[in-house]
């Protein structure tokens, strides 16, 4: 072994151009590897900082005539929120943009609407302020809580921003919490700036016709189990309670049901969803 050494090593010197452009190579190569895994983990492999997220469900809706795992519409996934038997709570967010107001400029930012219960369900916890409390899930309230990546891009890092306005398509919001710098929502990659109440949906996403419309489908569910109740037992729950929704409502949900998986392993489910983005009716 060391007389091959040797000989690579004085190989190696005859060829410096050669040697350097093998080393550079072998850098580059190894470079790239480390930051294509750093990715591949931080967006795929590594649990959403959550409290025991082994423990939560991706929700999603299946209809005969149109294939995959879809969103919720609204009054369904209160159906199943409240008739459920298999979680503690139930959760959703919709994908929105909103118009930030600062002076003179404008921009567009990516929000998530969500229930009033989303970050508790999650058991995610802010760095500096809170998040929404129960009526603010009910009476439509300007709060907003804002991601970390936004605060330090584009706030400053500004300590004192709780209790401070963002204007948000035209109307004053006020900062009520900051995520950790973890946390970017249950989605595979890149989350929103910013978190708004469900209740104040006029104002976050305006014209948008389907709250109230059993066929929308746009919200993307999820809910933690109940101790010892399994992700096969909650989908056969799903099921029949969507059972019976569709014979309540047999003109919208004719040929529909729902369904559950884990939330770490919903990953290609919610990029599905994600590309599957209705802001309409099927």
């Amino acid at each position: 072994m060391m007389q091959d050494l040797r000989y690579g090593l004085r190989m190696l010197a005859r060829s410096p151009a050669f040697t350097a452009i093998a080393v550079l190579s072998l850098a580059l190569g190894i470079g790239a590897n480390t930051a294509i895994f750093s990715l591949v983990n931080a967006a795929l492999l590594r649990p959403i900082p959550v409290r025991q997220p082994e423990r939560l469900a991706s929700v999603f809706m299946t209809d005969q005539r149109n294939p995959g795992n879809l969103p919720l519409s609204h009054l369904n996934f209160k159906d199943l929120r409240d008739q459920n038997a298999v979680f503690t709570e139930m959760g959703a967010f919709a994908f929105g943009q909103m118009n930030w107001i600062q002076g003179t400029a404008s921009e567009q930012i990516p929000v998530q609407v969500t229930s009033g219960n989303y970050f508790t369900v999650l058991g995610a916890q802010p760095i500096l302020g809170r998040t929404f409390a129960p009526d603010e899930d009910v009476k439509p309230t300007p709060v907003v809580v804002i991601s970390n990546g936004f605060w330090e891009r584009s706030l400053g890092r500004d300590p004192n921003i709780v209790g401070k306005t963002l204007v948000l398509n035209r109307t004053p919001f006020t900062v009520i919490g900051v995520m950790d710098k973890g946390f970017v929502g249950t989605q595979l990659g890149g989350g929103p700036s910013a978190w708004v109440p469900m209740a104040i949906h006029n104002v976050a996403q305006p014209g948008f016709e389907w709250y109230e419309q059993r066929r929308g489908l746009f919200l993307f569910a999820f809910g933690r189990l109940k101790p010892d109740v399994s992700v096969e037992q909650a989908s056969a729950n799903l099921r029949t309670v969507f059972g019976n929704l569709e014979q309540a409502y047999p003109v919208d949900n004719k040929g529909r049901s729902a369904g559950a998986v884990p939330l770490l392993d919903a990953g290609s489910i919610r990029r599905e969803m994600r590309a599957r983005r209705w802001s309409g009716c099927r």
